[in-house]
Order: C-alpha cells, then structure tokens, then sequence
C-alpha cells in the first residue's frame, strides 16, 4: 500500500436517504467497498424512517447547491487541504480531499461550515444533514482518477461541480 493521497467523503442531506429507499440503501456498518452492492428496498423500513423525521428532508436547490460548494472550497483552501473534486447534489455532497487529517472531523468542519453559511443566507431548519456520512482513504492513483470521475462525471445531471481546476454551477 502506497501512501494516503486522499479522502473521499461523502454526506447526505437530512431526511433524503433513510433506511429502506428505493432504489436502495447503505445500512452504515462496517467497511462498504466502492461500488458494492446495496441493500435492497424496504417500503416498510423507509416508511417508518420518514415517520419519524423531527423536519420535512432537506433538498438543495440552486443557490444552496452553490453556498454549500463554496463553503467547501472556501474552507479546504483556509484549512491548506487541496479539492481534488467536489459535487454538491440536491441530496448529498460528494468531495475528494488531500492533506486532510482525521477524515470524520474534516466532513464535520465542512458540514458545520456549510450550515453556518446556509443559515447566514436565510436557509434556516434544525437539521441540514445525516449523522456522519462515508469516509474513505485512498492509497491507489487508479482508484484515485476513479473516484475523481466518478465525483465530477458520474452523478448525472450536473449541478454544481469542481474538477480542482475550475467551479461549474449546471
């Protein structure tokens, strides 16, 4: 194993990706290989998850998309960690991270960053996101340039992006 070249994290909006959604879930234990497999749907689960929110989910739109990009760009550059690429969907936020120390705390920073910005634009709710989100090392060039692609061409319709060369809002 060669050395750490960066973290891939991932998060997801508050009430968007309970357990049990169609077309499938992570149920968050243990180590989850990339591209693996997901739970199958379970109606029953989702519906009782979705009962149990304290707000509605939070969805994105447009201008918040582009808040929570910046945010992430604006403290990755503060904190000296270099954005190998970012994406911020309706419902998640996707971004590949170099010289960044404890992943769980760097995924916190950007949330509580994100969420003081937002707040700060008059997006106000009680909870933004889901407890902690996705956390992986990468030590492989290959499944770095595959991650990157996956990040910046692979989460459909583009919304707004950072390839760490330049910032697009779709």
């Amino acid at each position: 194993m060669g050395p750490l070249l960066a973290h891939f994290l991932t998060w997801t909006c508050y009430g968007t990706w309970t357990r049990g959604r169609a077309p499938g879930w992570i149920d968050g234990k243990g180590e989850r290989a990339f591209g693996a497999p997901i739970e199958e749907a379970d109606p029953i689960l989702a519906r009782r998850d979705m009962a149990n929110l304290v707000e509605p989910p939070f969805l994105m739109d447009p201008a918040s998309r582009r808040i929570a990009l910046d945010g992430l760009l604006s403290l990755a550059a503060e904190k000296g960690w270099e954005t190998r690429a970012a994406h911020v969907r309706a419902n998640h936020v996707h971004c590949v991270v170099s010289g960044m120390g404890d992943p769980a705390r760097g995924m916190a920073a950007f949330k509580a960053r994100i969420t003081r910005d937002l707040r700060a634009a008059g997006v106000h709710r009680e909870r933004y996101w889901t407890r902690h989100g996705s956390t992986r090392h990468i030590f492989d060039p290959a499944e770095l340039d595959e991650v990157i692609d996956y990040v910046v061409r692979r989460q459909g319709r583009p919304m707004a992006w950072t390839d760490g060369a330049e910032v697009h809002h779709g």
